[in-house]
């Protein structure tokens, strides 16, 4: 009818859309603060839709970040074990953060502990920096001998256990900073030997090379058709290393 009139006031509906407009029929939870509407599961973070259990940057709740290297597993940071290292006594395990975990037999300090003490459990590495790489080895012949070596993201190189000093090679409880070696990109362990491919290219080793009973400290290695940057990968065995060269040979 032309006499009929309804008063907008009166409904609680405002026209310029104050405060008594109410939210908008589809706006969701988080309209209110201008944020978009988040789904099920997520949690408006930082201006976005986030699923706090499995973001690093809001984990478990907003602003809740996990440390470099840590993931988020059901809103909880955890720190994920991404290599791991067996030699013929103990073994070794690097974490997402640079954490080195060792356990096994220790008679020669292989765990790296400060103690000679069997671990049945796995004990923090103290390393001066983050581990980038982790590597064990050991004398196949001998039960009680095995060392460890650890490269972090600049090149450097500390071991512990038998032979683990430098100059001369000594044994170590503790991680030992291998001075003697230039920056590296690579290592590996094996039978009384090791050996690191050089930030330069080439191929040094130290320990018991071959089947000889010298014991020589880090030694750039010569072979045969081994000049200039060489070396692109290595395998140290049990008194054997072979290496591959960078143009395949």
């Amino acid at each position: 009818p032309d006499d009929f009139t309804y008063d907008l006031d009166d409904a609680g509906v405002g026209m310029d859309g104050g405060a008594d407009a109410g939210p908008l029929p589809d706006g969701g939870p988080d309209a209110g603060d201008g944020g978009p509407p988040c789904g099920a599961g997520e949690m408006l973070c930082a201006g976005g839709c986030v699923d706090t259990m499995t973001s690093v940057e809001h984990c478990g709740m907003c602003d809740t970040p996990c440390a470099v290297g840590e993931t988020c597993q059901v809103g909880t940071c955890f720190d994920p074990v991404v290599e791991l290292s067996s030699g013929p006594t103990h073994s070794c395990a690097r974490r997402g953060t640079g954490q080195v975990i060792c356990w096994g037999y220790n008679a020669q300090g292989q765990i790296g502990d400060g103690s000679v003490l069997t671990r049945a459990a796995p004990v923090e590495v103290t390393l001066p920096g983050p581990s980038e790489q982790v590597a064990t080895g050991g004398f196949a012949f001998s039960s009680g001998n095995g060392f460890s070596c650890s490269r972090d993201r600049a090149g450097s190189v500390v071991c512990w256990g038998a032979q683990a000093g430098d100059t001369p090679l000594i044994d170590s409880l503790s991680p030992m900073v291998f001075g003697a070696l230039a920056p590296t990109t690579h290592l590996d362990l094996g039978n009384g030997i090791g050996c690191a491919i050089l930030a330069t290219g080439r191929l040094s080793c130290w320990g018991t090379l071959g089947f000889d009973t010298t014991v020589v400290g880090p030694t750039e290695i010569n072979a045969p058709g081994m000049s200039g940057a060489w070396v692109a990968t290595i395998d140290v065995g049990a008194g054997h290393v072979c290496a591959t060269s960078r143009d395949g040979h």
